[in-house]
């Protein structure tokens, strides 16, 4: 599973995660911080089923959690990806 950076604004970074099951396949993952909270959203077609019927996230969602947490906040993440990027070589 590959992680590119999308775009980041105030209070939101996207990144675009790539599917492990079909090659070529990206889905964009919103993390959205406003009015205290944080939370994070995926284009993919399993966290739009299970965010509004089970409220769980997907594995993308989770990937970039985990990898947000590992780097200690939401924004270190977004520059270690954009620094690869740049560098020629894609985060996985």
């Amino acid at each position: 599973m590959t992680i590119r950076c999308k775009q980041q604004e105030r209070g939101k970074q996207a990144f675009l995660v790539g599917s492990e099951r079909m090659a070529g396949v990206e889905y964009t993952v919103e993390h959205v911080r406003a009015n205290g909270t944080r939370r994070f959203f995926c284009s993919c077609p399993d966290f739009q089923y299970r965010k509004i019927r089970r409220k769980r996230h997907c594995k993308h969602a989770r990937k970039v959690a985990t990898l947000a947490k590992v780097a200690r906040g939401i924004s270190r993440l977004y520059a270690a990806v954009e620094e690869l990027q740049a560098a020629g070589t894609v985060a996985a």
